[in-house]
């Protein structure tokens, strides 16, 4: 089973190495920086929802 990491490459909350090291530790992961901060999960759902679909499909 692979895994999806969703990071933004702006986010002062949780640095995108933190994703980084987190796609590196899981097997099979696949790590997908978007530009954007913590809430572009929220307001950037309709970019972002495509990728996930991608993924779940």
């Amino acid at each position: 089973m692979c895994e999806l990491v969703l990071a933004g490459d702006d986010d002062p909350m949780i640095p995108s190495v933190n994703a980084r090291v987190m796609a590196r530790l899981i097997p099979d992961a696949q790590l997908h920086l978007y530009r954007g901060g913590h809430l572009a999960l929220v307001t950037e759902a309709h970019e972002l929802a495509p990728v996930v679909h991608a993924f779940v499909d």
